[in-house]
């Protein structure tokens, strides 16, 4: 029987114990369950008085899925603003360490503290590390 189940049918067996595993595995292997099959067969084992309940109970009406739990959003902890400042140097510095000569200055006005990043486009930058590798060597004329 191996390799005969999937790997999401197999860690929807996990939660049962051993003897209910091979019963469901059988199953599986009789029926040709599909994934959303099994994880329903392992519900119904886990839960039987909910998957034993008559239809008239649930109703005539197909049940709506639960929508899925979104992921928290992870909140700040802390509103101080020097928080915020020093992440966005410290990507700042990041980006300037791979390479891109990108540059930032900070003001202080009307209330807020603004500040202001400055990457150059492709063709600039091109033009800025020209001029750097020439001005060593003017630099180096100058002094002969």
């Amino acid at each position: 029987m191996n390799g005969s189940i999937t790997e999401r049918q197999g860690r929807a067996m996990l939660k049962l114990d051993d003897h209910q595993q091979q019963d469901v595995l059988n199953q599986i292997a009789a029926d040709r369950l599909n994934v959303k099959e099994t994880e329903a067969l392992v519900q119904s084992i886990l839960a039987p008085a909910e998957a034993d309940e008559p239809a008239e109970e649930q109703g005539d009406q197909p049940q709506a899925k639960t929508p899925a739990k979104k992921p928290r959003r992870r909140t700040a902890l802390n509103a101080d603003t020097r928080v915020a400042v020093n992440t966005i140097k410290k990507s700042l510095k990041m980006v300037q360490q791979a390479g891109m000569d990108a540059s930032m200055r900070e003001e202080d006005a009307d209330g807020v503290h603004r500040i202001i990043i400055e990457i150059p486009d492709q063709q600039q930058a091109e033009v800025t590390k020209k001029a750097a590798k020439a001005q060593p060597k003017a630099t180096k004329a100058a002094k002969d």
